[in-house]
């Protein structure tokens, strides 16, 4: 469950365009995203996507490249399979099963010389919310495991887990201003089991519906860092802002789309206009 835990922080954080992982949704309203990703993808016919960071040198992208990301889907647009990779070396991958809801039901690690890692088995309801979750090792043996408690009085969900002998590990407790399926969380705490909060977000969310900031406070409640995020007129993720607790731009990342609508390439660039990073995108697709 370390992968989903770590999506989980991601998630909590920063959702992105392309997810390197699949996660078990758990409200409505994150189905009815899902399902518009995974319909995307089914009308573009996507079999595989791979992502390729370039070498900068002197602020430019040069001609040399190496893989970091490898993914897989099925001809109905389900994730299958990620495979992740350091210096063109496999380092790890990823398989998934689902329903005939189409809710994943497993979420299996490898290694790179395909030995089981972890395995890890979700529970739904009859709508497809989540509700827990058991990890397993390579030897079948139960590590962790979460639940999640809805709370339809309060609007909240509070997502519970517990690591080692049954042991409370941490809590985070999602806000919603209504209907948790029907609009997404403007407010989670995350806090360890003694009660003590670890981190805090606040989300903005525009007339239509876009995530527009992303504030994260650390433990002492002081907002450390936040993410502001602006849209293409499709509604596509057009820019991300990361700003420290004063306001000042730490970095910008841009997003590039072919004409289908695929994303083709991701550039990030430092305060001072500065080439960090580029990523670009290629795609095999289904006749």
């Amino acid at each position: 469950m370390r992968k989903i835990m770590l999506f989980v922080v991601l998630f909590f954080i920063l959702t992105t365009i392309i997810l390197a992982h699949e996660e078990p949704t758990k409200t409505l309203k994150e189905r009815q995203e899902k399902v518009k990703r995974k319909t995307a993808i089914f009308i573009a016919k996507v079999k595989t996507s791979t992502s390729w960071e370039y070498e900068i040198i002197s602020g430019k992208a040069s001609e040399k490249k190496w893989k970091i990301l490898h993914q897989e889907y099925d001809k109905t647009g389900n994730l299958t399979g990620v495979s992740t990779y350091k210096n063109d070396s496999l380092v790890e991958r990823a398989e998934y099963t689902y329903n005939a809801n189409h809710d994943m039901m497993t979420d299996i690690d490898f290694t790179p010389h395909g030995i089981i890692l972890e395995k890890n088995v979700y529970t739904f309801d009859k709508q497809g919310r989540v509700l827990s979750g058991e990890c397993f090792n390579g030897r079948n043996i139960m590590t962790e495991r979460f639940v999640n408690k809805f709370n339809r009085t309060n609007n909240t969900i509070e997502f519970i887990k517990y690591g080692k002998n049954n042991s409370l590990d941490y809590t985070i407790l999602y806000k919603y201003p209504n209907d948790f399926d029907k609009f997404e969380y403007n407010e989670a705490i995350k806090k360890n089991a003694q009660g003590e909060q670890l981190q805090k977000i606040e989300k903005k969310i525009s007339p239509a519906k876009l995530l527009t900031e992303k504030k994260v406070f650390g433990k002492d409640d002081q907002g450390t860092y936040s993410f502001e995020f602006k849209y293409n007129a499709k509604k596509d993720i057009q820019e991300i802002i990361k700003k420290n607790k004063n306001g000042s731009v730490v970095w910008k990342e841009e997003y590039l789309y072919q004409q289908n609508g695929n994303l083709y390439e991701t550039q990030k660039t430092d305060a001072q206009g500065n080439l960090i990073s580029v990523v670009k995108y290629t795609y095999e697709f289904y006749k």
